[in-house]
């Protein structure tokens, strides 16, 4: 007598996917929901280009390692360093604009530049954006880093990074020079003519 095929049965489709985000407090009083992605996520998200790490994509003297105690060591920005070399400063600004959309679940935020075909960006103009959404460059700058730090590292290090950042951030300008920084592995572009942008989140 011929095996009979074993029944198809549906447990992938029983599983419920779990939020994992907490609620945290940002140095500007902002409450929101956020997840922790690890470097593991930061690096599925193509948010590094090329690199495989921080200290890959900014350098060593911009990273610090985070003892991780039972769990595995972690990298974090060394912001008294970041704030003192502009083109370090600039690809982790443009790196955490990217990432915050992903960090971020209640409420939701946009990424407010659009990637161009030659691998510049632009900033989203106003009256093209979806009224009454929160875009990135509405969230300061510290925020931004915080919710990084805490993104990729956990919570034990974010009150060092509080007590770090207010005084080393405080004259850093989040302007159009920073919103401008290449794709990393891309041209840098910005002097061609501009080609039709297609949206990436």
């Amino acid at each position: 007598m011929p095996p009979t095929d074993p029944q198809i049965n549906n447990v992938w489709g029983q599983a419920v996917p779990v939020d994992t985000s907490v609620t945290i407090t940002l140095p500007s009083g902002q409450v929101c929901k956020a997840k922790r992605l690890g470097m593991e996520g930061i690096l599925t998200a193509g948010l590094l280009g090329d690199a495989d790490s921080l200290t890959a994509y900014v350098g060593r003297k911009h990273v610090r390692k985070i003892k991780g105690g039972k769990g595995a060591d972690t990298e974090a920005v060394n912001v008294r360093s970041l704030a003192n070399d502009p083109e370090a400063l600039k690809k982790v600004v443009f790196l955490v604009d990217r990432a915050t959309p992903h960090i971020v679940s209640e409420p939701k935020v946009h990424l407010h530049l659009e990637f161009l075909e030659d691998g510049d960006t632009r900033m989203i103009p106003v009256e093209e954006r979806e009224e009454g959404e929160i875009y990135t460059d509405m969230i300061g700058l510290e925020d931004k880093m915080f919710l990084f730090q805490f993104a990729v590292g956990g919570s034990g290090d974010l009150e060092r990074f509080r007590g770090e950042s207010e005084a080393a951030l405080e004259d850093v300008s989040d302007g159009e020079d920073v919103q401008r920084a290449p794709v990393a592995g891309t041209p840098s572009g910005g002097g061609g003519k501009r080609r039709r942008p297609r949206r990436r989140q």
